[in-house]
């Protein structure tokens, strides 16, 4: 990897763990102008080439394989895949995914979302738990209704579940770690 490509991974992995710590905010990925670039950012601060990724809509396959040719990670079967992406419109069973165990919870995968926008304020949903202030209620625009209550569901075993990473067409990222409680929205 390019020195300018560490750079931008270290960068990236920087807003990543803010996004984490402070569940609901939105963030630039740096040098991202859209899916792909900020995908390859993603790649770059969290993959190398012994990571696995997995795509759960083919139609996303070319995208994702040029975001993580620069670090060289293969892609795999969603149930072996540490890193998964998916399209954020297109509910997907994540009952497939690695969500860890009780000896081990950091053995999950993390998902990221394609979304087409994101913002702070606004959404429907309730989001409460470390790193909110109160209470959170962002919208993510171009999400499927039953992405949110599935999460819901499957870190209701917390430690154990899926973090989840949400990007938007513009390069901009949001995070919803397994700790966050998640209230309202169908069931």
């Amino acid at each position: 990897m390019s020195r300018d490509g560490v750079v931008r991974g270290h960068r990236t992995f920087r807003v990543l763990l803010d996004c984490m710590a402070r569940p609901g905010s939105v963030r630039e990925v740096p040098q991202a102008a859209g899916w792909s670039s900020a995908l390859e950012g993603l790649a770059l601060a969290l993959l190398d080439s012994e990571s696995g990724a997995a795509v759960l809509d083919p139609e996303l396959t070319g995208i994702v394989l040029a975001a993580l040719e620069p670090v060289g990670c293969p892609l795999l079967a969603p149930e072996e895949a540490g890193f998964v992406v998916a399209e954020g419109s297109m509910p997907c069973d994540l009952s497939r995914l690695r969500t860890g165990s009780a000896d081990y919870p950091d053995d999950s995968a993390t998902l990221v979302y394609l979304v087409e926008a994101l913002a702070s304020t606004g959404g429907e949903m309730v989001w409460k738990g470390p790193g909110i202030d109160g209470s959170a209620s962002p919208r993510l625009d171009g999400l499927a209704p039953e992405v949110l209550p599935s999460l819901r569901a499957i870190n209701a075993s917390y430690p154990i579940g899926l973090d989840a990473f949400f990007l938007d067409r513009s390069g901009r990222v949001m995070a919803l770690p397994r700790s966050t409680r998640i209230e309202g929205g169908m069931l």
